[in-house]
């Protein structure tokens, strides 16, 4: 590793602090918080390390990473200053209706249902639960929400959640097809076997009546035919 000759960038140049003050939500540059930025040399880079939080109004700090040609580093700290803009902020001049939800158990509905009038809100503007309900039994619970609005202000609010139960399937009578089928089949056949059976059994008392007249016919002729053969030998 060559070193180099003489003083490091980081040696010869000393980034001077500068509080930095801005508007809620908007992070501003790295640069604004270092006053001599214009005099380090050339490819020299300065970038947030840890950007300050500007969520709120109030008073907080960012860290400034000044990165110079030689690859040397400093490292400061800048006062950062969250200001709400003058006028009315987004809270004053925006009213979230509150809807009451009704959710099945276990299921936790999006926050944006218990908002009415979300889709009136800036754009921008965030709906989230800060607290959400209890979903686990049926009943009537509560939640709370939170309205962020573009310029770091907040609503909080209370909705009322219905939680009821959910339909059971197992009280659903299911149509069996498997088991309609077989039964049906039976039925049928069982109802078939009662038409054939009387069916056979007259066929087969008919056929032997046939037979019998058959053979007392024949005893009539062969007894009239010997009482003829008699008479003539007489």
């Amino acid at each position: 590793v060559e070193v180099p000759a003489g003083p490091t960038d980081a040696v010869e140049n000393t980034p001077i602090v500068t509080p930095i003050t801005t508007p809620i939500g908007v992070v501003p540059p790295a640069t604004e918080g270092i006053g001599n930025e214009g005099t380090f040399p050339p490819g020299t880079t300065v970038e947030w390390q840890t950007p300050p939080d500007v969520s709120k109004p109030g008073t907080t700090t960012g860290t400034v990473v000044v990165t110079y040609p030689d690859g040397t580093k400093d490292v400061v700290t800048v006062p950062v200053t969250v200001e709400v803009p003058a006028g009315p902020t987004d809270a004053v001049e925006n009213t979230p209706i509150v809807t009451p939800i009704t959710t099945p158990v276990g299921v936790v509905p999006p926050a944006t249902e218990g908002i009415g009038n979300e889709d009136t809100f800036p754009p921008g503007t965030t709906v989230e639960w800060q607290t959400p309900p209890d979903v686990s039994k049926p009943g009537t619970t509560t939640g709370t929400v939170v309205v962020t609005y573009p310029d770091g202000t907040e609503d909080v609010l209370i909705v009322t959640v219905a939680v009821k139960e959910q339909a059971d399937s197992r009280l659903e009578t299911p149509t069996n097809v498997h088991n309609s089928s077989p039964v049906k089949s039976k039925t049928t056949k069982n109802v078939e076997r009662l038409h054939q059976l009387p069916d056979t059994g007259e066929t087969y008392n008919k056929g032997l009546l046939a037979s019998a007249i058959a053979m007392f016919g024949g005893l009539l002729i062969i007894t009239s035919r010997r009482k003829k053969e008699r008479h003539k030998n007489n």
